[in-house]
């Protein structure tokens, strides 16, 4: 099988690997479009230790939709020609490697294959490139849920810059008047803002990957009554929430994927990813 293969900062291959055996209770699964996360972009740009757990030599990619094509003999929940989400914390049995899947690669082993766990089914009414989302999407919900919104409350997402944040304070005074600030971009700014611009008791969630180290004034924080709130990853029941989200068919999701490539493309893929500028999603077409 293909796999596209990490050999350090901006250097991957396309390799062929043995394709995995099952065992009684394992499943295969074939990719079928996988999305461009941007700590894979990180990965690429910078090296190891930049985005999420990687190992040279190795597969990576975790944004996937895959369909079942092979099942052990005693699986007994999955079925050949299935469409299904790998749930990358746990898909292929090593928590630490929820980064790096294989969603990069034609074809993915999920050992001790579990339904509503390492597997989940995707409804016929999600197109194979918005299901590729569900795993970014899952991300967002968390940060959604963490932020513990209430009914009338207000909440500003910031994915874009800062621009967008110092409109939102301009508008009410002051103190703008936004009950969450959900940072996905990671621009120092945006903290800062919060913390002068956030009413009594509003709360800040970063899910964006920031690794920088910040000075906080915890006698305002005190007074303020604010939060800061980290949001990493994502849990079981929002895969559940997303897959409902898509199903409704409210929003038009596919619009946001700007791009798409082979697999044999894969650097040029990721490098489209990381302009900001001109590109929103990427995807890769198996």
């Amino acid at each position: 099988m293909k796999s596209a293969i990490y050999l350090g900062k901006e250097n991957i291959e396309i390799q062929n690997r043995p394709m995995p055996e099952l065992g009684n209770y394992d499943v295969l699964i074939k990719n079928i479009y996988s999305s461009i996360c941007g700590t894979d972009v990180a990965v690429y740009k910078h090296g190891e230790n930049t985005g999420h757990r990687i190992t040279v030599g190795e597969e990576f990619g975790h944004e996937t939709i895959s369909k079942v094509v092979a099942i052990g003999d005693k699986v007994t929940e999955f079925k050949v020609g299935e469409r299904v989400y790998p749930y990358p914390r746990f898909a292929i049995g090593d928590t630490k490697r929820a980064g790096t899947i294989g969603g990069f690669s034609e074809y993915i082993k999920i050992p001790n294959a579990k339904k509503n766990y390492s597997l989940y089914n995707v409804d016929d009414s999600i197109s194979d490139k918005v299901a590729c989302l569900i795993e970014p999407f899952t991300v967002g919900c968390r940060a959604a849920r963490r932020a513990q919104p209430k009914q009338g409350e207000k909440f500003v997402v910031f994915g874009c810059g800062t621009i967008g944040l110092g409109s939102a304070s301009s508008l009410n005074g002051e103190v703008a008047n936004i009950d969450g600030f959900i940072d996905a971009s990671g621009a120092d700014e945006i903290l800062d803002i919060f913390m002068e611009q956030g009413k009594i008791e509003s709360r800040f969630v970063c899910v964006a990957v920031n690794k920088s180290i910040r000075n906080l004034n915890l006698l305002h924080l005190t007074y303020s009554q604010k939060s800061i709130i980290g949001s990493g990853g994502y849990m079981p029941e929002d895969v559940q929430d997303v897959i409902d989200i898509m199903k409704s068919g409210k929003w038009d999701i596919e619009k946001i994927i700007t791009h798409e490539f082979p697999l044999d493309e894969i650097e040029t893929a990721i490098k489209t990813a990381g302009d900001a500028n001109n590109s929103l999603n990427v995807t890769i077409k198996f």
